[in-house]
């Protein structure tokens, strides 16, 4: 009997390990580190294999983590939900019910079952790395490991142009776009001042404008504001090319003693609407420029464009 009870055990547990994935999660989403420790968890069925994940996505998430596929989708899904433009490059292969990832159908695509893969987004190249593998093994030495930063960003006071916001990743943005709607020929100016995330929610929006998209240049161009708040700088770029002449500007810094990113002046481009002149872009780098004194809207248009 007592041998009996032994073999049970000793089944139970292998079986245990045969249907089980080594879960643990270490990211930092938005300023917020989430970490675990690795753990063995049963997973659904013994049939679904087990995934880990390390990608880098600029101004939003960098960190890996590990688990069964259902576990991960959530996680994955969570991530891509939080940002208007990673979630549009992982639309096919959303779960809309469940707010989550397909992971089984990411494992079943050779590219992104088992290796890194480049996406392009508005605050430039994000990375991410996928392995799968089947249940019980160990995957303890992976290809790709992204460490995110050893604790969650402080959160700080912003200013959106009419209150105090507080912003959680840890720094306040700025950014302001103008162009020429090549329909109806007038001056397109909007003015942003927002946390970080939003702020590139809004880039993103605005690039799929048709009428952003109309201008030579422009929409390829914002991804460069993008990554330039990341990297809380301020940057601007004046593009004098006749009715398809642009300016953007962005300014992303962390604050000190209510100093908040300063704003430009918008410039008049329909000066430059009457020459023949041949393309020519201006990209000017900002330091640190901080004014407490301005007042601005938080959202300005001066036209709003039509899409």
């Amino acid at each position: 009997m007592k041998l009996f009870l032994f073999i049970v055990l000793i089944f139970n547990i292998f079986h245990n390990v045969e249907s089980s994935c080594y879960s643990f999660t270490n990211y930092n989403l938005l300023g917020k580190l989430f970490q675990t420790n690795t753990t063995t968890k049963a997973c659904q069925n013994n049939v679904d294999k087990c995934s880990y994940v390390s990608l880098n996505i600029p101004g939003l998430v960098i960190g890996s983590f590990s688990g069964c596929l259902q576990e991960i989708g959530i996680i994955f899904g969570r991530i891509a939900g939080r940002r208007l433009d990673v979630n549009d490059i992982f639309g096919q292969i959303y779960i809309p019910n469940t707010d989550s990832i397909d992971m089984k159908l990411v494992c079943q695509r050779s590219t992104l079952g088992n290796g890194s893969h480049v996406i392009e987004t508005i605050t430039g190249d994000g990375i991410f790395f996928v392995h799968c593998y089947n249940q019980g093994e160990i995957y303890d030495n992976p290809l790709v490991r992204f460490d995110p930063p050893a604790k969650s960003a402080d959160s700080v006071t912003c200013f959106n142009g009419i209150k105090l916001i507080n912003c959680l990743e840890g720094y306040c943005g700025a950014f302001e776009l103008s162009y020429i709607d090549q329909v109806r020929y007038v001056q397109i100016s909007s003015i942003f001042q927002l946390c970080p995330n939003d702020l590139f929610n809004q880039m993103y929006v605005n690039s799929q404008f048709s009428s952003v998209k109309k201008v030579e240049g422009l929409h390829d161009d914002l991804p460069n504001a993008g990554n330039a708040c990341v990297k809380k700088l301020g940057k601007q770029t004046l593009s004098k090319n006749g009715s398809l002449s642009y300016f953007w500007y962005v300014n992303c810094l962390v604050p000190n003693n209510s100093n908040f990113p300063k704003l430009e002046q918008i410039p008049d481009l329909m000066l430059y609407t009457s020459t023949t002149t041949q393309l020519t872009t201006t990209t000017k780098g900002i330091s640190s420029i901080v004014d407490h004194t301005f007042i601005s809207l938080y959202v300005i248009t001066i036209l709003k464009s039509i899409f």
